[in-house]
């Protein structure tokens, strides 16, 4: 199994890859440095401390390892966080050479492009489902004194990866007074919006503290990344907090059945809308081709986290045309329009939050987002970007503070910055991972740049794009050209192999894994009032109404 860590600080970052063998002595700190691929330079005694740290958390397991952190949970001696992940490519690492502007051009040329309409169309919810979904992946927990006095460890580290929804469970400590009274309810918190009129109660953000700030409590500090990841969070809170309250279960139970109604959204609508169906149903019948970790040895693959699931950069919309609806009216909010800037903007970095809290007429529903609700909305449902090689010119000026990296002041480009750091991380190319999977030739990037000379001007040719293409455009100008509105043959067998794996991988999974590798669900789920939520829209309908 090779697992790759990947320390980043201010100035440094660093990354390696370990040979483990299960439940075999780990070898010394000073070889592993010594077979280190540095990419830029690190202080090797903070390297130490942060790996001393990390092989502490890892004795309650069963083989040594050092598992994954958010941003923020963890400080370790000039790293400001630690992630971990497995690798799906069996070759060397790839060597980007030098490319010159290539990155800042293609990336440009992305920025300027109009996304193709092809499909049916995803609606715009699933932009953030997915964003909260790798979100929930990669969440760690640091606990200081997990071992004892000073002996910190990860508190989740049993089941590191897995899709289990355990950020919408719980708060962290408070330190500061409350922006607003908190409604708690089944080991869940959600904070009250300024100025709600007592007609909208049922409307709510996230629990905050500090009326000068309003930082949020929860669990990942990712949370509050952009308005519509954050008031999805509210969305799942306000469907655990349902469950709890109507289906007379006690605490622990309840959040059981809320994973598993969760999970079964992601497996029967989320995953179909994304995914191929003959890769989805190639992967449920068989198995993995290239996700291949043994049950309780899961973890998300470079390939997965750094390229292939970035597809949602390409889906988020510019603007929102119908952002603030209520159903049914007469109620005192009309719709609004939402640019990317304003879903930034209402966050505690923001700094658009009134009194530390979400202005009413920023709270988000859901009703317009999704499709099949069933009810005779005034809007139409607000659709995202479809996937492909374009990327809204927004995202090419954001702000340093919205990278994990200590970046220097001033605009940056996401479509820059991602292909940037797929090569200083050594991801494979599209066609190495694609020839890796059986798919040697079934996508020509030098045929699709031709297709497109006019947008991509500059780099038709470009033998390096062409013949050793960055994984993340490949993924999606693959989807573009073969996916009709959904992922292609290798992105959405990353994708499904990803998140298949990390949903048998969780605790109260619905999935096990049948005789042939592949899954199948066990768990059906129905609620006392009737019927099994397996949409999105039965969540919203849930939150909203009480009623499927």
């Amino acid at each position: 199994m090779r697992e790759n860590f990947w320390l980043n600080g201010r100035q440094d970052e660093l990354r390696l890859t370990l040979q483990y063998v299960p439940d075999q002595p780990t070898t010394d700190v000073d070889d592993r440095i010594a077979s280190t691929p540095v990419l830029f330079d690190a202080e090797i005694d903070a390297f130490k401390l942060a790996h001393s740290n990390l092989q502490t958390s890892s004795r309650t397991r069963a083989r040594s390892t050092v598992l994954a952190a958010n941003q923020g949970n963890v400080a370790l001696s000039g790293f400001e966080h630690v992630s971990f992940y497995d690798q799906l490519f069996d070759g060397p690492y790839a060597t980007a050479g030098d490319t010159g502007n290539l990155y800042q051009l293609l990336a440009e040329k992305m920025a300027a492009r109009n996304p193709p309409q092809q499909g049916q169309g995803i609606p715009a919810a699933y932009t953030y489902l997915g964003q909260f979904l790798a979100h929930d992946m990669s969440y760690m927990k640091w606990n200081p004194d997990l071992l004892g006095p000073g002996l910190g460890g990860w508190s989740n580290a049993r089941h590191m990866h897995a899709l289990d929804f355990d950020t919408i469970f719980g708060t962290e400590p408070e330190t500061a007074p409350r922006t607003s009274p908190w409604r708690e309810s089944g080991g869940s918190s959600l904070g009250r919006l300024h100025k709600c009129p007592a007609i909208l109660d049922d409307a709510y953000d996230l629990p905050r503290e500090d009326p000068n700030i309003g930082t949020h409590c929860c669990l990942d500090p990712r949370v509050d990344a952009n308005l519509g990841l954050a008031q999805l969070h509210v969305l799942f809170v306000r469907f655990h907090q349902h469950l709890s309250e109507t289906q007379g279960l006690n605490d622990a139970a309840s959040k059981t059945a809320t994973r598993q109604h969760l999970q079964t959204i992601v497996l029967m609508d989320y995953l179909p809308r994304i995914i191929p169906k003959n890769v989805y149903d190639k992967v449920m019948a068989d198995g993995p081709l290239l996700v291949t970790s043994t049950p309780g040895n899961f973890l998300v693959p470079l390939e997965f986290a750094l390229a292939c699931f970035r597809f949602g950069h390409s889906m988020v919309q510019e603007i929102y045309s119908e952002w603030a609806i209520r159903y049914p009216p007469p109620l005192p909010v009309t719709s609004r329009i939402a640019r990317l800037s304003a879903l930034l903007g209402y966050t505690s970095k923001g700094g658009q939050l009134k009194n530390g809290r979400l202005p009413f007429n920023w709270n988000q529903p859901w009703l317009n987002m999704i499709d099949d609700i069933g009810l005779n909305l005034p809007v139409t449902t607000s659709m995202a970007r479809p996937i492909s090689a374009s990327i809204q010119p927004d995202l090419s000026q954001l702000d340093a503070s919205h990278f994990d990296q200590g970046l220097p002041s001033g605009p940056h480009s996401l479509a820059q910055r991602t292909l940037e750091k797929g090569a200083q991380l050594g991801l494979p190319s599209g066609q190495d991972l694609a020839a890796q999977a059986g798919l040697v030739g079934h996508f020509d990037v030098a045929a699709f740049l031709q297709t497109h000379a006019n947008e991509f001007d500059g780099l038709v040719g470009n033998q390096h794009l062409c013949l050793s293409t960055p994984l993340w455009f490949y993924v999606l100008a693959e989807a573009e050209t073969l996916g009709n509105g959904q992922l292609g043959p290798l992105g959405g067998r990353v994708v499904m192999e990803t998140i298949v794996s990390a949903l048998a991988e969780a605790e109260d999974t619905i999935l096990t894994r049948t005789a042939q590798g592949g899954f199948q669900r066990t768990s059906f789920l129905s609620l006392s009032a009737g019927g099994e939520p397996t949409r999105l829209s039965d969540i919203v309908a849930l939150a909203n109404t009480g009623v499927l």
